[in-house]
């Protein structure tokens, strides 16, 4: 998605949800970052566009790879930031997908009720 067409607001939850992990070392330009609302780790953010620095991303970091674009997510510094791939001109989405990140899929967890449940019954 677009930087300008972003959620100007987002809830915690969905801020940072990994889907890809670095597949070997690439360099990335900040382009936007997320910023906290209020004082709690729970209270929603806001994605501000950001002209930052060019970052080194190293392999095994879990990322967010955006729908479109060569863009994704990644913790820097204690913030959710959104980076452009720096191969992006010449190689796309389809380079970076295939050059920079594998997909991975998270582990099932069990639910509260059932993680009890399993503790008194096992």
């Amino acid at each position: 998605m677009p930087a300008d067409r972003r959620p100007m607001r987002l809830a915690s939850r969905q801020v940072f949800n990994a889907n890809a992990v670095a597949r070997r070392p690439f360099a990335g330009r900040i382009v936007g970052r997320y910023r906290r609302l209020g004082p709690n780790p729970w209270d929603d953010y806001a994605y501000e566009p950001y002209d930052g620095d060019r970052v080194t991303v190293l392999p095994g970091l879990k990322l967010q790879v955006e729908r479109t674009g060569a863009l994704f997510r990644m913790r820097h510094r204690g913030q959710v930031v959104v980076l452009s791939w720096e191969g992006a001109e010449t190689g796309g989405r389809a380079g970076f997908l295939a050059k920079c990140v594998r997909s991975f899929a998270n582990k099932p967890a069990l639910g509260a009720a059932a993680a009890i449940a399993s503790k008194l019954h096992g």
